[in-house]
C-alpha cells in the first residue's frame, strides 16, 4: 500500500526520480515489484538503482540484479568479484569501476556515461585474463570507456561509441601489458584532442613511457604487447595524431578490420606505428585523411611494410603508406 501511494504520487506528479526512490524503498522491503509494467502508468520510467562508493575486499561479491546509476568509485579489489549481470550501468559525476586484482564478469553489460561523467568508465589493474563478449560502451562525447594495466584482455563482439578522452586513446587505453586481442569490435566516433582516436597502446619499452609517473612503480622485465585486432571496424574515428589508432612497441596483427572516414592533423589517419612488427592482411582504408601524412604511417618497423600486404585503399588522403 506504501507503494501504490507513493507511486500514484509520482504519476501526478510525472517526477521519475519520486518514482525511483519509492521503488526503491519497496524493494529494501521485499516487496516484489512488474517493474517492465510501471513505465504504462509513468511514461518514460525506467528503474535504475542507486550505488554509491563501495570498495569489495576479498571474498565479497556483489552481483546487479537491475540498471544501476553509478555515483563515485566502485573498487574491486584481489579477491573480489563484481558481476555486472548484463545490466546496463549508468556512469554519473566521479563515477568508475575499477578492478584492481579482482574479478569482473561484464558479458552483455551496457556502460553508458551520463553528461555529468567525467572519470573512465572501467579500470582493469593487475588482473589475469579477462574476457568479455557483447558489451557496450557509450562515452557521450566526454568519457573514455577503458584504461587497462598489467593485465591481460580479450574483448570479443563489444562497442565503443562517442567515447572521448582529453590526451589519448578516446576509447580504449593500454599500456604496461602483453596481451591484448580484439575480435569483431565495433568502434563508432570515437575521438581524442591528442593520439589515438580510438586506441593508444604503448608497451613498458617505448623510451616516452618510461619517464612518466604513470610506470614508476614497474619492476621486472619490461615487455612488448602482442596486438590481435580481428575483423574489427573503425568508423569516423578522430585525433590531432593517429585517428584511429597510436600504437608504441607492438608486435601487431591486423586482419580483415575496416577504417572508414578516420581523421587526423597530423601522423597518419587511422594508425601510426613505432617500433612494431606488423603482420596484416585483408584490410581496407577507406575516406582516410591526413592533414599532413597518410593513412598510415609506420616509423622505426622491424618488418617490412608494404600497402599490398595490409590491405587495400580507397580515397585516402594525400597518400596511403609512408615508412620513415
Amino acid at each position: 500500500m506504501q507503494f501504490i501511494r507513493g507511486f500514484r504520487l509520482a504519476m501526478l506528479k510525472k517526477d521519475t526520480e519520486v518514482a525511483t526512490k519509492v521503488v526503491q524503498a519497496a524493494f529494501e522491503q521485499s516487496v516484489a515489484l512488474p517493474l517492465q509494467d510501471l513505465a504504462f502508468f509513468l511514461p518514460g520510467f525506467e528503474y535504475q538503482e542507486r550505488l554509491m562508493q563501495m570498495t569489495l575486499l576479498a571474498g565479497h561479491k556483489k552481483k546487479l540484479s537491475h540498471a544501476t546509476y553509478l555515483n563515485g568509485e566502485i573498487i574491486v579489489s584481489k579477491g573480489a568479484e563484481l558481476d555486472l549481470n548484463g545490466m546496463k550501468v549508468t556512469f554519473g559525476n566521479e563515477a568508475t569501476i575499477i578492478v584492481d586484482g579482482g574479478v569482473l564478469k561484464a558479458d552483455g553489460a551496457q556502460f553508458i556515461a551520463s553528461l555529468d561523467a567525467n572519470k573512465t568508465m572501467l579500470s582493469l589493474r593487475n588482473v589475469g585474463l579477462t574476457k568479455i563478449q557483447d558489451a557496450h560502451f557509450f562515452g557521450a562525447s566526454n568519457v573514455r570507456a577503458i584504461e587497462m594495466n598489467n593485465a591481460k584482455v580479450e574483448l570479443d563482439t563489444c562497442s565503443f561509441e562517442k567515447c572521448y578522452d582529453e590526451e589519448r586513446g578516446g576509447a580504449v587505453y593500454f599500456t604496461n601489458s602483453d596481451h591484448f586481442v580484439l575480435r569483431n569490435c565495433v568502434f563508432e566516433h570515437n575521438s581524442t584532442l591528442g593520439k589515438g582516436g580510438s586506441m593508444y597502446i604503448a608497451g613498458t619499452e617505448a623510451r616516452h613511457m618510461k619517464k612518466m609517473d604513470f610506470f614508476s612503480r614497474i619492476t621486472g622485465k619490461v615487455q612488448k604487447v602482442k596486438l590481435v585486432l580481428e575483423g574489427c571496424h573503425f568508423k569516423g574515428s578522430r585525433a590531432d595524431m593517429s585517428g584511429a589508432l597510436h600504437i608504441y612497441d607492438a608486435d601487431i596483427t591486423i586482419n580483415n578490420a575496416v577504417f572508414d572516414s578516420c581523421s587526423s592533423r597530423a601522423g597518419g589517419a587511422a594508425i601510426d606505428t613505432l617500433n612494431c612488427t606488423i603482420s596484416a592482411s585483408g584490410n581496407t582504408f577507406t575516406k582516410c585523411i591526413a592533414a599532413m601524412n597518410e593513412a598510415i604511417v609506420v616509423v622505426g618497423s622491424t618488418m617490412g611494410t608494404t600497402e599490398s600486404m595490409i590491405g587495400k585503399f580507397e580515397l585516402c588522403e594525400p597518400k596511403n603508406l609512408i615508412t620513415k
